[in-house]
């Protein structure tokens, strides 16, 4: 970003230590790696295609990037790409006084089936008549709770429990709409339903429309 050298001189300026790393294809691994690196607070600026996503540990301050594919959801970022020096150093010490980033608030984080009781490697209960399967495990939170407030619904794995589709009434798929999840998503059978984050714009959009389609089982 065009406004690092600048930001990292006014970071020490404030006793701020501040370590670089340039991220790959996988923004997860990286974010995950800071986090168990004892890390206090991660600035992100997230990748073009990425949907923000925080830790269970370390707060993640997310930057947009200016793509469109941020811009359909500007509101799930902490920072906008056009955001000055003062802005994002203003954000990053509000962290440190224990402000809360948005995947914070809205429990957007890696490994959340782990802190929901939940392992990667459970099955899908093959007695419910629809299955929730999210191509982003930042949206795992999002599953659980339809799966809390719906009788009929099991949360599986991707791609693990896509081997039960067949036995489903209906299998929801959740995506933040990124062009890698739009891959997996196409020539799907009929009784498969897509739900995207972009299309929605927001987690609370995505939410109401996934309850929608599920009350229409039910």
């Amino acid at each position: 970003p065009n406004i690092l050298p600048e930001l990292l001189s006014r970071l020490e300026e404030h006793g701020i230590l501040a370590a670089c790393q340039l991220q790959d294809d996988s923004e997860d691994r990286f974010i995950s790696a800071a986090m168990l690196d004892g890390t206090y607070a991660i600035l992100s600026f997230t990748p073009e295609d990425k949907y923000p996503v925080g830790t269970v540990l370390t707060p993640v301050i997310s930057v947009a990037s200016g793509s469109d594919f941020h811009a359909k959801f500007l509101g799930d970022f902490d920072l906008l790409d056009t955001d000055t020096v003062d802005r994002v150093t203003e954000e990053i010490i509000g962290v440190f006084n224990r402000k809360r980033t948005f995947s914070e608030y809205t429990k957007t984080v890696l490994s959340i089936r782990f802190v929901a009781g939940r392992q990667s490697s459970s099955k899908i209960d093959e007695t419910k008549p629809i299955a929730v399967i999210v191509l982003h495990e930042a949206l795992t939170n999002l599953a659980l709770d339809l799966e809390k407030n719906f009788d009929t619904v099991s949360v599986g794995n991707y791609p693990e429990d896509l081997s039960w589709s067949d036995s489903k009434e209906l299998v929801l798929l959740l995506t933040t709409g990124s062009p890698m999840e739009l891959e997996v998503v196409s020539n799907l059978p009929s009784h498969f339903k897509v739900i995207h984050l972009s299309d929605c714009g927001s987690l609370f959009a995505l939410a109401q429309a996934a309850t929608e389609v599920i009350s229409q089982y039910n």
